[in-house]
């Protein structure tokens, strides 16, 4: 071979070496990045409740200035966007409940309503067979919704759903699950399969976080309809049952109830429903109820008993 020609190929090492050096500082530089914009040093991240991107545009109660994920399911593949909703922070906890409870969000409170063992007492025989309770285990799949450490609120949601689902099985209710497994339907098939069903009454099971840390607590019930006329069921009521019972069993500070009207799962949707927020995991007081042996029975039983009064305020006391 020619001197020419061992320094061309030499040149052209050069090159080939130039060219891996600099696609390995990219990769480097990518990941570097993605791992700020995901995770936090305490072990939290910024993915919380998502949505597709046709949703978030008519759903106001959601903002976000997070990168866009997408998913692609069987039913209903869009482009899905991670987004924050507004919390409540934990010093100010005691005086949001406060004034909660004071304005006419939580009027009319229903110490005068039938307690559980009232309203089961007082169903006729063959009621709860025809009764149709449908459950959205929020997140799945790839979204994990909030995070803290190992801990998925995907998880959280699963496991108090699937028990609260046998609950109301074993006393002859019919129920209807947006998922059973770890998978993630967009939030309008979520809704498409409640309406589907017929549902009598639907229930949202998430669990709240926040990005700045154990500095939020307390738990929260989101409703879209409210002050209907007396003895007629809506979100509002049924929300207030829901609510009553969690703080009762769980011990969680009472943020009350949320007038949530752009959430799209209570917006196209036309049986009463409500989202119950059942705590904060990014809460280190929270967390430790959260994460207790038990607590998902805990928490299924809490939301039985508030579905039972609802059932009795709907179908009997009406």
């Amino acid at each position: 071979m020619s001197l020419f020609g061992r320094r061309n190929d030499r040149y052209r090492s050069q090159v080939k070496l130039f060219i891996t050096i600099l696609m390995l500082v990219m990769v480097m530089t990518l990941a570097t990045i993605s791992f700020a914009v995901f995770f936090k040093p305490d072990g939290t991240t910024s993915l919380s409740n998502i949505i597709s991107s046709e949703d978030k545009a008519t759903d106001n109660s959601y903002t976000t200035s997070e990168t866009p994920i997408t998913e692609d399911t069987n039913s209903d593949s869009t482009q899905t966007t991670v987004t924050v909703p507004t919390k409540v922070p934990t010093a100010a906890s005691a005086a949001v409940a406060a004034k909660r409870k004071a304005s006419s969000e939580n009027s009319n409170p229903s110490t005068s309503d039938a307690s559980y063992e009232q309203a089961l007492a007082s169903l006729p025989a063959g009621l709860l067979e025809k009764v149709k309770i449908a459950i959205d285990p929020g997140h799945g799949g790839m979204d994990p919704g909030s995070l803290h450490g190992n801990l998925l609120e995907k998880d959280l949601n699963l496991a108090v759903a699937l028990q609260l689902g046998n609950m109301l099985e074993d006393m002859g209710i019919n129920v209807i699950y947006t998922r059973k497994t770890d998978i993630f339907p967009s939030l309008k098939k979520r809704a498409q399969i409640v309406e589907d069903s017929g549902a009598d009454f639907f229930l949202c099971i998430h669990h709240n976080a926040t990005d700045d840390g154990p500095v939020w607590e307390g738990t929260e019930t989101h409703y879209q309809i409210g002050g209907s006329p007396a003895g007629v069921m809506d979100d509002k009521k049924f929300g207030r049952y829901i609510q009553e019972e969690v703080v009762n069993a769980l011990g969680f500070t009472d943020l009350g109830l949320v007038h949530s009207p752009n959430m799209v799962v209570l917006k196209m949707t036309s049986m009463p429903a409500v989202i119950a927020e059942l705590g904060y995991i990014t809460s280190d007081r929270d967390r430790a109820v959260l994460t207790a042996p038990g607590y998902a029975k805990k928490a299924a039983i809490a939301l039985k008993k508030g579905i039972i009064r609802a059932i009795a305020a709907k179908f009997v006391h009406s």
